[in-house]
């Protein structure tokens, strides 16, 4: 048996729309609740959403801690180093009962947890469970080869999902054309030969079809964090010349530029920044034509 599911099975099990707001609810760090009744099914989704940021450093509840404290000191280190990857906890189903008695409601920032439906527990006496225990959570129920958001206490605020979409876009695009490069090599190779189920099988880049888009999505992934990081520096540099005293701003425009990534928009750049580094860096751009026109005259002489 497999140990996860591809993106391929997650994205049809929960449909684009849906699996780019699991997406967003990862990426901002939202408590992930996978309910099923079958413990094994179940384990192997959470590995499989925990493995969709590859950014992260993934640690196991009751295998790499298993008390509070320790927790709240990986939390520490995270707040007081950039340069320490954040942390995501994946809780697998026979974990999470003693995940629920030591952990606070308030730590499960980053979590990724396997709730089993057993000792005749029903669907709704586990979502009251889930939802007396962690404040803000998504809820999903795996129900055979279905998976589907029923329960969602956290705030989407009319969020729209370009950047996700276009990531999930990204990787099947490019994967399919990657594959097709291959077999085009291949055809030309073979074209004076008489098709038969040897070739067929030959041509058969099944195999290797997730494994190619997993690369390109660690890839789209990686740019987009390292954009991020080129903005982290600036704007820390900002914010701490502020707290100095100095009245400086950089404009959305200009930050894009310098950072070089058009993937993305400042708004979603900056929640990005929020949720990861847990810092707020509205304050730090302006808007106007005194600050355009100020960035514009720099970067010229610059």
């Amino acid at each position: 048996m497999e140990s996860s599911y591809s993106m391929k099975n997650l994205i049809g099990m929960l449909g684009k729309e849906n699996f780019s707001k699991i997406l967003r609810g990862l990426f901002n760090r939202v408590p992930i609740v996978v309910v099923g009744d079958e413990s094994l099914q179940v384990d192997k989704v959470i590995n499989s959403l925990v493995q969709l940021m590859p950014h992260r450093n993934e640690l196991v509840y009751w295998s790499d801690f298993i008390e509070e404290d320790e927790l709240i000191r990986l939390y520490q280190e995270e707040e007081n180093d950039f340069n320490v990857s954040r942390i995501i906890i994946r809780s697998p189903s026979n974990a999470t009962p003693h995940a629920f008695r030591k952990i606070n409601s308030n730590n499960f920032s980053g979590w990724v947890i396997g709730y089993s439906l057993k000792d005749r527990i029903t669907l709704r006496e586990a979502i009251e469970n889930i939802s007396k225990k962690i404040n803000t959570s998504i809820i999903l129920y795996l129900n055979r080869d279905k998976l589907e958001i029923i329960e969602s206490n956290y705030k989407w605020n009319g969020m729209e999902y370009d950047f996700e979409k276009n990531l999930i876009h990204k990787a099947i695009i490019e994967t399919e054309e990657a594959l097709e490069k291959m077999k085009r090599v291949l055809q030309k190779k073979i074209k004076n030969y008489k098709n038969s189920g040897i070739i067929e099988a030959i041509m058969n880049f099944e195999t290797e079809e997730e494994k190619i888009r997993q690369n390109i999505y660690r890839q789209k992934i990686n740019e987009f964090v390292q954009a991020a990081n080129r903005a982290l520096a600036i704007l820390s540099r900002i914010e701490l010349l502020q707290e100095l005293g100095f009245n400086i701003q950089i404009s959305d425009k200009t930050l894009l530029k310098t950072i070089d990534y058009q993937g993305v928009g400042h708004k979603r750049l900056l929640e990005f920044l929020l949720y990861e580094y847990g810092i707020d860096f509205s304050k730090c751009i302006g808007t106007g034509l005194k600050i355009d026109i100020g960035d514009i005259i720099e970067s010229r002489w610059g």
